[in-house]
């Protein structure tokens, strides 16, 4: 794991084929902003990560006593799943 900011990205390309995970932080702030995964790692996490944009660009729909049950609910069955 490598933690860089967004001005090495620009000065060393290179970065962005890291086979480390990276972590982007705003250069000013110091503030993390990104994390860049390998794609062999993104793959094993992909359904995960896709199921938590699909709620975040669906969090409207639902209001916040309703989003908790869910991913309660989610959880219980991502486990008798397995």
């Amino acid at each position: 794991m490598q933690r860089v900011n967004s001005s090495d990205i620009l000065r060393k390309p290179a970065l962005l084929s890291s086979s480390d995970v990276l972590y982007i932080e705003d250069g000013r702030k110091h503030i993390l902003k990104s994390v860049l995964l390998p794609i062999d790692l993104y793959e094993t996490v992909r359904e995960q990560i896709e199921a938590e944009l699909y709620l975040r660009r669906n969090a409207k729909a639902l209001d916040a006593k309703a989003y908790a049950e869910f991913s309660e609910t989610e959880q219980v069955v991502e486990d008798l799943a397995l």
